[in-house]
């Protein structure tokens, strides 16, 4: 027992002074791989509406001066994947060659981007008109009031 303990000493001197290689993954941008009827079919969302997507809330995205940083587009669509399919983030990402970590962050900075936007492109009743529309609903249904 006495000599055990030397050794697993030595073993973890020697383990935690190894130094992590950096893992570097071939980012394509998906916009340059697919087509739009694959665009469409993966994302939901042709090439041209991708980029007006990354061109609305590029200022809400994370860059990094990183030399392999991910770009803009293939961010969008990590997080488009995901909202198509809401599959577990590891299974895309692997589809993409993104870690879960890096596509949990892409969704989360693409998610904060379009809550900032979407009053440009959406507009809910007010006033009468929602208590118009919330009753025409309810009796559409059949809804108790």
């Amino acid at each position: 027992m006495a000599q055990m303990i030397p050794r697993f000493l030595a073993e973890e001197e020697t383990s935690s002074s190894m130094v992590r290689q950096r893992v570097f993954r071939d980012l394509n941008d998906p916009l340059d791989c697919y087509d739009d009827v694959k665009l469409v079919r993966r994302f939901r969302f042709s090439g041209a509406s991708i980029s007006k997507i990354t061109e609305l809330i590029a200022n809400y995205l994370n860059f990094t001066e990183r030399s392999c940083a991910a770009s803009p587009h293939l961010q969008v669509c990590v997080a488009l994947q995901f909202f198509a399919s809401g599959t577990f983030q590891i299974i895309y990402g692997d589809g993409i060659n993104v870690s879960q970590a890096s596509a949990s962050r892409y969704i989360r900075d693409v998610s904060l981007g379009l809550q900032a936007i979407y009053h440009q492109f959406v507009s809910l009743p007010a006033g009468l008109k929602r208590v118009e529309v919330k009753t025409s609903f309810m009796r559409l249904l059949t809804f108790q009031a």
